[in-house]
């Protein structure tokens, strides 16, 4: 994703962010949890049929300058270019939501962290029920914020996702 678009400055102004600002864990969950509550889930361009544009220059101004919200690829992408900008090694991921049978397609976007050679899931823009800072990316190892407890499990394959 090209980062000549991305204005650090005016993202964290949006934020009202005015702590350290560094590729550190406590840095990615700060700016983790003040995204989160500071930019909302919707997706109101969806359902009006307008459509979604990923570029930079676009996402800043819905997200940072007009101050409106969106959805995984919006959310996520804006979090992606900061914190590239802040120097943070990341990167966007496809996942599945699987809330009933079958899974739906690759349709939700999230970025793997690696900070000191450890990785980490961050994901801003699930909604509701996601979780609130990152978590390590290590299966079966319960994470709780908020009240709320998180555990990475690996599912297997599901017949229902790979077939034609």
């Amino acid at each position: 994703m090209n980062n000549k678009a991305f204005d650090l400055d005016a993202y964290l102004a949006r934020l009202n962010h005015s702590g350290p600002v560094q590729p550190t864990q406590e840095c990615l969950e700060a700016l983790h949890r003040t995204q989160l509550y500071t930019i909302p889930f919707e997706n109101f361009d969806i359902q009006l049929g307008r459509g979604i544009a990923l570029e930079p220059a676009v996402l800043c101004d819905k997200l940072v300058h007009r101050a409106r919200g969106g959805y995984c690829f919006e959310l996520n992408g804006l979090f992606l270019m900061a914190l590239h900008a802040i120097g943070f090694e990341a990167r966007p991921l496809l996942g599945r939501v699987h809330l009933v049978e079958p899974p739906s397609g690759r349709e939700h976007l999230f970025l793997l962290v690696t900070l000191q050679g450890r990785p980490w899931i961050a994901d801003v823009g699930f909604g509701g029920p996601g979780f609130r800072a990152p978590i390590p990316f290590a299966l079966d190892r319960p994470t709780s914020h908020d009240g709320l407890t998180f555990r990475l499990v690996e599912a297997g394959r599901s017949a229902s996702c790979c077939r034609p």
